[in-house]
């Protein structure tokens, strides 16, 4: 029985509280949610405690509501381990997903008051434009500086076996050694660390991929991973001590990273833009879009029509190629008559 969140309780109190609710007592390995959304709600909550930690919830109001809306859009109260020193503009889209839990808090200890449903409004949520991908030109230069130091080998070979498996940040982070079967050339994405139950999947892995894969094996287990259910990027607790059953955080990999996107001239490129561009090489190749689906799993409906969009633009290129695209001089004539037909 999970303890009563009352309105006297500070939030930092009962948003604690609030999260151990979310699995089973005493069965770690039993959750109403992912463990992955777990882990979402702490960072959520770490970034709420910065204005709302001393208060309680029954002093928490609509105005305080509005006022962090605003200072987190402007890039103050964020959360200095995740995010980059000084300050960082955040969506709209984060702001509510963080405004949410705290409302979901504040119902559980009754503070959850009749005003706040009625003035209380969540950010507009614009829908953003289908990220860029790496032309094969930027993609081959970023690999080639990733691969120019000894000190960015990680870089190197987790972007080539992201390139290769159009396999997300978070589906990246997530493999254990268990899910690379290196004999049989296969990768199995898990549902603990997909976006969704439509991402479970398995992927054919090119020889890259496995070359990748097998280096990122070797340097998992300098750092400790041995076992199939250790994680293929553990986490770092400290300078030289590494938690093997614990996967790396998003910003694990985020200063190598930046320092081989900068040397690239890819100022704007990060982990994630891996797979839109994995999938892009695959559409631009003339992959059918089911075959695409099969390997990158569920995509929304506008990156479903973007990358059909793609295939059509490179099976056009093909035929031009191919018989080229001159108009003849004179008009075809394409009567019954003048063909005789009839």
């Amino acid at each position: 029985m999970h303890a009563t969140i009352a309105p006297q309780m500070s939030f930092t109190e009962a948003s604690q509280l609030w999260i151990e609710s979310q699995t089973f007592e005493g069965n770690n390995r039993t959750h109403y949610v992912k463990p992955r959304t777990i882990k979402d709600f702490h960072q959520y909550r770490r970034s709420l405690i910065r204005m709302f930690g001393s208060l309680t919830l029954a002093e928490i109001h609509v105005g305080h509501l509005r006022e962090y809306q605003r200072l987190r859009s402007l890039g103050e109260l964020g959360n200095p381990e995740f995010e980059e020193k000084g300050k960082r503009e955040v969506g709209p889209h984060r702001i509510n997903q963080e405004v949410d839990m705290l409302r979901r808090v504040l119902k559980r200890g009754h503070a959850w008051m009749p005003e706040h449903e009625e003035i209380y409004q969540p950010l507009q949520v614009q829908e953003s434009d289908v990220p860029r991908a790496l032309t094969p030109q930027e993609q081959e230069r970023f690999l080639s500086v990733a691969a120019s130091r000894q000190e960015w080998a990680l870089v190197h070979a987790y972007a080539l076996l992201a390139f290769h498996t159009t396999a997300s940040g978070c589906e990246m982070r997530g493999l254990r050694l268990g899910d690379l079967n290196l004999h049989d050339g296969i990768l199995m994405v898990r549902s603990a660390h997909s976006k969704n139950k439509y991402r479970l999947r398995t992927i054919p892995l090119s020889g890259e991929a496995i070359f990748a894969a097998a280096r990122l094996i070797e340097m998992a287990r300098e750092k400790g991973a041995t076992a199939v259910q250790h994680y293929l990027f553990p986490f770092r607790c400290c300078r030289d001590n590494w938690e093997p059953l614990k996967p790396m955080s998003n910003s694990g990999i985020k200063k190598p990273w930046d320092e081989v996107r900068k040397a690239a001239g890819l100022p704007a490129f990060v982990p994630h833009d891996t797979r839109h561009t994995a999938i892009t090489r695959l559409a631009e190749s003339g992959t059918p879009i089911p075959v695409i689906m099969s390997i990158a799993g569920h995509i929304s409906r506008k990156m479903l029509m973007h990358y059909t969009w793609v295939c059509e633009q490179s099976k056009r290129s093909a035929v031009e190629v191919a018989f080229g695209k001159r108009v003849p001089n004179a008009p075809v004539d394409y009567s019954s008559k003048a063909l005789k037909i009839g």
